[in-house]
């Protein structure tokens, strides 16, 4: 498909940066696309837009930096998002996990989440001044912001994607003689579990090898959204933002 014939271009940033790592975030990021509209055309959805200086910034939280090279990695970081969401048809889903259970979301504020909040829209917002400065234009900058959302698992990704137990089982199987498969099997009975573990990749043979098959084929989005936590959160943010609800309904049109 030509790029002409996609109505969103989304840019996938995740601090699991590498190879099969991306292809799980952005993978999530189609299935969390599809609970927002069911019916949106996921071929007329790019989630392929690549950009190597942001996805250096981002690699291993490195724009967290205070000084030197972390603070140069944030300013490249906040200038990429805010060329790509200056476009009408662009997005940005920044992930980075809460390193946080759920249940202590309010006692124990995630220091990743406070740092987006502080640094990362900061300086995107920045950005998106100069940039319309430089244009001249007076377009909407809040309209432009609002197509940087946020993709906030707690305690990690792992903990969404270990909800996939029917292939974690099987991975586990396969791969660890099925050391761990009780332990799938009792999460598939009281998914919720999964979002009191504190490093949950720590707990099970599987690690975060096999991340990117975990969030394809099964993965059980609709019985891990009516958890109502972390998964859930992200989710109604998206389907809150009105812009990307109409995004995704101009694509239900044949061109």
């Amino acid at each position: 498909m030509s790029t002409a014939q996609h109505a969103l271009h989304v840019h996938v940033l995740s601090e699991d940066s590498g190879g099969n790592a991306l292809v799980a975030v952005r993978s999530l990021a189609r299935v969390m696309l599809r609970l927002v509209d069911p019916d949106h055309q996921g071929r007329r959805v790019d989630l392929e837009p690549e950009d190597a200086a942001a996805a250096e910034a981002m690699h291993a939280n490195l724009w967290k930096g205070r000084k030197g090279v972390g603070r140069q990695k944030l300013i490249t970081l906040a200038r990429s998002i805010a060329r790509h969401v200056l476009d009408e048809s662009g997005w940005v889903l920044f992930h980075v996990d809460a390193d946080r259970v759920w249940s202590e979301r309010d006692k124990r504020p995630s220091e990743n989440l406070r740092r987006y909040r502080d640094d990362v829209l900061l300086h995107v917002e920045r950005a998106v001044d100069a940039l319309l400065a430089k244009n001249q234009s007076s377009s909407g900058k809040a309209e432009i912001l609002s197509r940087l959302c946020l993709v906030s698992p707690y305690y990690s990704i792992e903990s969404w994607l270990y909800q996939n137990t029917e292939v974690a089982r099987r991975l586990c199987t396969k791969h660890d003689r099925g050391r761990h498969a009780d332990l799938f099997d009792r999460w598939e009975r009281s998914r919720g579990d999964l979002d009191v573990i504190e490093k949950p990749k720590d707990e099970v043979c599987l690690g975060s090898r096999y991340n990117h098959e975990l969030a394809g084929s099964g993965f059980p989005a609709r019985a891990v959204y009516e958890l109502g936590t972390s998964f859930a959160e992200t989710v109604d943010k998206l389907k809150a933002c009105n812009e990307l609800v109409a995004a995704l309904v101009s694509t239900h049109a044949e061109h």
